[in-house]
């Protein structure tokens, strides 16, 4: 089992990539309906 503080960085770290993902597809989606 990994430590809290290990934890928490790598949850931090996919979050920060899936918000990345989530904003890369937002400009995709208003490119389509521009």
């Amino acid at each position: 089992m990994a430590s809290p503080i290990t934890l928490r960085e790598s949850t931090r770290k996919e979050w920060k990539e899936f918000h990345y993902m989530s904003m890369i597809e937002m400009k995709d989606v208003v490119k389509k309906y521009d």
